[in-house]
């Protein structure tokens, strides 16, 4: 249940200049939407943020009150019916896992690939969670979790697929140059980024 402002159509730019900041956010979701209630046409509604919670505009600043009662707008309650691509993949997991667990939103991108490092207490769930973090990033493929610590020289570590394809060659790209590699294979960390561009740069065309 949210609250909105019915405003006139022609209003809509001046309304999110000024309300910006406190209207919803959520992925696919337009702050703006058609009025049912009135003529076609003659006004729209305009979705507030969560942290408003009545027509009386609780949590919204003094100065944006006044200019919503000078345009003469009316603050009404909204239903809004929120299907799963409205969230997030922490607002997912969040809901889904359970209550007090921690939520592992966070992973390493390489390419099509997310390597996750889960915690014991989410092995359970590895599926459901790999499954969450592919849905919610459409470039994404892949989703492996490492199931033993590093114990080689190399510093490859063993994985399993938790969501998608089976599919460990990948590239990526740093410093202007495109890596391929075999994941399993290969070490890789975003965060050595100053020691790959070192490397590059010692070496020398066709090397």
């Amino acid at each position: 249940q949210l609250i909105a402002l019915r405003i006139p159509a022609r209003k809509c730019n001046a309304f999110m200049q000024r309300l910006s900041d406190h209207v919803i956010h959520r992925p696919k979701i337009k702050p703006i939407q058609p009025d049912g209630e009135q003529s076609p046409g003659t006004t729209r509604l305009l979705l507030l943020a969560e942290s408003v919670t009545d027509v009386a505009l609780t949590g919204l600043p003094s100065e944006l009150k006044e200019f919503v009662q000078q345009e003469g707008a009316e603050a009404v309650p909204h239903h809004l019916e929120l299907g799963y691509d409205a969230f997030t993949a922490d607002q997912v997991l969040r809901r889904i896992l359970p209550e007090g667990m921690e939520v592992p939103s966070a992973f390493e991108q390489i390419g099509h690939i997310a390597h996750m490092n889960l915690r014991d207490e989410l092995l359970p769930y590895k599926r459901l969670i790999g499954e969450v973090i592919l849905d919610k990033n459409p470039r994404l493929r892949t989703v492996v979790n490492k199931v033993e610590s590093i114990s080689n020289e190399f510093r490859v570590f063993p994985m399993e697929v938790i969501a998608g394809e089976d599919s460990f060659c990948t590239s990526t790209r740093e410093n202007g140059c495109i890596f391929h590699m075999d994941y399993r294979e290969v070490y890789w960390n975003s965060r050595l980024e100053r020691e790959h561009r070192r490397i590059i740069e010692l070496l020398q065309e066709g090397e």
